[in-house]
């Protein structure tokens, strides 16, 4: 019988943390007032924080990844710059998401999504951003692909490299293994390599009752049959409990996460299912903590669909087993920010929240209101028991 996972929300322990916000990057313009898929990464003690900017609309043309750097461990950022452009498609700009950096030994990877609109999905779009989408046979995205641009000299410049993974849209950065294998989660497809600076050698692996030929994001498609498809599954967050099963939570339309499990490494996984890990629906985070205690970062407030939109209270829920996760730390309970300037899908204080640990803190980057990228800095010994 699988283990219950779950955080027990409600009856949990609770502490909240005092720590510092910054901000990294705030929406000033009308043509870059989209901000989100924050990441942040430690490269030779200097913080690397990236993340798409865009016009007003979610995932619009035109759309780049971008990134800012800290020397003062989140004090201060520098100006955000183009990491990924976009560039013209068939039909218009493509739109590029950000999927986050990984550091090598002498190599650091960006890795980001790219697609094109087509002609009769933008006119929908225009009207209403994504709302109209789910219209039968409609075909909305062309050319969806995962790409990696290298830099072999710290940051300072980027290429692109020959790396494509047809359908694939990138969640997290890759995650190591204990294998050595990286492991980057999507959404109903996911992708893995044994290449050790993540450039090269990427397979991609799908849940179960994904057809072959299947693109991320396929609105207006027929979604695959099975629990993927009922409990409306994506953005997933993999982690690692020793001589168990590799584990990977996903965001459902529940209210809750579900999990899917692998027993090859990442090349196959289990049909999903529900947990009791209760979630308001975003991207969340499973990891391990330096000294050894698993994690889950995310907006666990079951209350939709009002939380679904606030994204808020964010917390980071500890556990010892990986399963039960019952301690939790209060990291932010500030009401939704109002949005500056209009746009589809733009809501969430704590928008999809990522973490960091860089010697004795704990580094949280998240978008506010998908128009602001902010920075919040903990001290490691606050989350002792």
């Amino acid at each position: 019988m699988p283990p219950i996972i779950t955080n027990r929300y409600g009856a949990a322990k609770v502490t909240r943390l005092a720590g510092r916000t910054s901000i990294i990057h705030r929406a000033s313009s009308w043509d870059a007032a989209y901000s989100h898929h924050p990441q942040v990464v430690s490269i030779g003690g200097r913080l690397w924080a990236t993340w798409s900017l865009g016009h007003l609309h979610e995932d619009a043309p035109g759309q780049i990844m971008v990134y800012a750097t800290s020397d003062d461990l989140g004090h201060t950022w520098t100006a955000a710059q183009s990491l990924v452009p976009a560039t013209q498609g068939e039909n218009g700009p493509t739109c590029i998401t950000s999927g986050g950096l990984h550091v090598g030994q002498d190599t650091i990877a960006a890795y980001y999504s790219s697609y094109e609109i087509t002609p009769a999905a933008m006119a929908l779009f225009m009207e209403s951003g994504l709302d109209r989408w789910n219209k039968p046979g409609l075909r909305t995205l062309q050319d969806v692909h995962a790409g990696v641009y290298v830099s072999q000299d710290g940051g300072a410049s980027w290429s692109s490299t020959n790396c494509r993974l047809p359908g694939f849209i990138p969640n997290l950065s890759p995650v190591r293994l204990s294998s050595g294998r990286l492991l980057l989660t999507g959404h109903l497809l996911h992708a893995y390599t044994d290449d050790p600076a993540g450039l090269s050698g990427w397979h991609i692996a799908a849940l179960p009752g994904v057809p072959e030929g299947y693109y991320e994001w396929a609105r207006g498609f027929c979604p695959p049959g099975g629990q993927a498809a009922e409990l409306g599954v994506c953005e997933g967050s993999v982690y690692e409990i020793p001589d168990q099963p590799l584990r990977m939570m996903l965001r459902t339309n529940r209210a809750r996460l579900a999990v899917v499990e692998s027993c090859d490494n990442g090349a196959t996984w289990s049909e999903p299912r529900l947990t009791d890990f209760t979630d308001c629906g975003s991207k969340m985070q499973f990891g391990r903590l330096p000294d050894g205690r698993y994690f889950a970062l995310s907006c666990p407030d079951p209350n939709v669909p009002e939380s679904s939109l606030r994204r808020t209270p964010l917390v980071l829920a500890v556990s010892r087993d990986g399963n039960v996760f019952d301690r939790h730390f209060l990291l932010g309970d500030a009401p939704d920010a109002p949005l500056r300037y209009p746009g589809a899908y733009k809501h969430g204080r704590y928008g999809y929240a990522y973490c960091h640990f860089v010697n004795d803190h704990l580094v949280i980057v998240n978008s506010v209101g998908k128009e602001d990228i902010e920075c919040h800095v903990f001290g490691l010994r606050d989350l002792e028991d």
